[in-house]
């Protein structure tokens, strides 16, 4: 389900009891389900236990699964991923992971690197939450060098050759404290500075692959967490729309070289072989249908909007289909793809139009 974060915290309470209420009427209704784990998954989708354990999740989640099983614990993931969130309720085998998936994307961790010529700053950020970092030597500031060095002292503030190499200094000073940040976490790096700044550290930089992008901003090194990660926000969203563009250009590379399936049945046909390398799904994407005993038949039924048989955009209504359909076939073939070491990458309604809204890249 959506959640409305610091705002609409009530509504998201209205919408989570009655979400669980609908599960307990369904669990009810459902004569597959024995006496004894009916009884003990409608005491764990009380509202009240749910709502007393998880409570605090709708003042910061954009958006909220509940995965619930007889014999095993409740568990509660935050998703993050504002817009794009259904409210459903789902009965099956599996636990749904295509959101889970999808939320890891955006909450991925990812280095911030404030250049200043005062104090420089080391964040860790995940989705758009930053934390300051005080380790790896981080804040840095301008040190005196040891006393070999031929250039002592802190920055200048009038431009000279020793204010420039002073500044070169300093600026190595940082690439080093943040090569021992890189190597415990590999992960990509934003950098926020003045033009001038920026320039020296691109100068000087071992790490010049992991810089995922650069805002050109003077006055940050002191400036709050969350206005840092607000100014931030255009440039991860043209890091996102350039990770999408090299999905699709892989998955353009594999049709080059015969290496690709597109549509569901297609894609299905080589998750069940193992070979998928990449696999790209539209956020909203959907489809049903039925599997053969062997696990490698797909028949698609349609689901409302799409007379296609391709899904459409909507989650499917499990009580008007028969018992034996499967109502979300892309979570399936995303479970399959990640346990063969695929990589998944969701992107965008309509990214994918000329791919049947989803499409793979194969490994042969």
């Amino acid at each position: 389900m959506p959640a409305h974060s610091r705002r609409g915290v009530e509504e998201d309470r209205v919408r989570l009891k009655n979400l669980l209420a609908e599960a307990r009427r369904q669990l009810a209704a459902d004569p597959q389900v024995g006496r004894e784990e009916r009884l003990e998954l409608e005491a764990k989708l009380d509202d009240q236990v749910v709502l007393a354990r998880h409570d605090v999740l709708l003042h910061a989640a954009d958006g909220l699964e509940v995965l619930v099983a007889p014999g095993e614990e409740t568990q509660v993931w935050e998703l993050a991923g504002k817009g794009d969130i259904p409210t459903r309720v789902e009965f099956a085998q599996t636990f749904l992971t295509r959101y889970l998936v999808a939320a890891y994307e955006r909450l991925a961790p990812y280095w911030v690197l404030v250049l200043s010529l005062g104090t420089s700053r080391l964040c860790e950020g995940s989705a758009d939450r930053l934390v300051e970092v005080e380790e790896y030597g981080f804040p840095a500031e301008p040190e005196i060098p040891d006393a070999e060095d031929a250039l002592p002292g802190r920055i200048d503030l009038f431009p000279s050759p020793a204010r420039d190499e002073r500044i070169q200094q300093h600026m190595r000073a940082i690439d080093e404290r943040l090569a021992r940040a890189l190597a415990e976490r590999q992960l990509p790096l934003f950098l926020i500075g003045g033009t001038k700044v920026l320039a020296e550290f691109d100068a000087v930089t071992q790490h010049a692959q992991q810089v995922a992008g650069q805002l050109e901003l003077v006055g940050m090194e002191e400036q709050s967490l969350p206005v840092l990660a607000e100014r931030l926000e255009p440039v991860r969203e043209e890091f996102r729309e350039r990770q999408t563009k090299q999905a699709l250009q892989a998955l353009d590379e594999a049709r080059d070289r015969h290496q690709y399936a597109e549509g569901v049945q297609d894609v299905w046909a080589g998750a069940v072989d193992h070979r998928i390398r990449l696999l790209v799904v539209e956020e909203s994407f959907h489809a049903a249908g039925t599997v053969s005993s062997n696990g490698r038949g797909l028949r698609l039924v349609p689901t409302p909007g799409d007379p296609d048989f391709t899904g459409g955009g909507a989650a499917v209504d499990q009580e008007a289909l028969p018992a034996d359909v499967a109502t979300d076939l892309v979570d399936t073939l995303v479970e399959e793809s990640l346990a063969s070491g695929a990589t998944v990458r969701f992107v965008p309604e309509g990214t994918l139009t000329g791919h049947q809204r989803i499409a793979a890249a194969l490994r042969y």
